[in-house]
């Protein structure tokens, strides 16, 4: 049984239940995103577990340990991007609309 990824552009369509989700490349791939795709595909992701719950309690899908996969990459990608957010400069803005970065 295959599900439909029409959602994402991110992952290859794969056979429920025997194989990962996000394959080992795709997960050092995530390094070299901007924090905006990130966000982006953070966005994707709890979209999908939101449909994919809603199909589980319709009864569409048996295979529940699908969703602990969509979680998994989830959590990969928020955890990139909490990195990605503490290696950004800090914008303070002062009073007369100058924008300087705090180091």
């Amino acid at each position: 049984m295959y599900f439909d990824l029409d959602r994402s552009k991110y992952f290859v369509p794969t056979i429920v239940g025997t194989q990962k989700i996000m394959k080992r490349k795709d997960i050092k791939e995530l390094h070299n995103k901007e924090f905006g795709e990130l966000h982006k595909m953070a966005e994707d992701l709890k979209a999908k577990i939101g449909d994919f719950t809603l199909s589980m309690s319709l009864g569409k899908e048996k295979n529940v340990a699908f969703k602990k996969e969509i979680k998994r990459d989830l959590a990969r990608v928020m955890s990139i991007m909490h990195g990605k957010r503490l290696l950004m400069p800090k914008v303070v803005k002062e009073e007369s609309n100058k924008v300087t970065l705090r180091p």
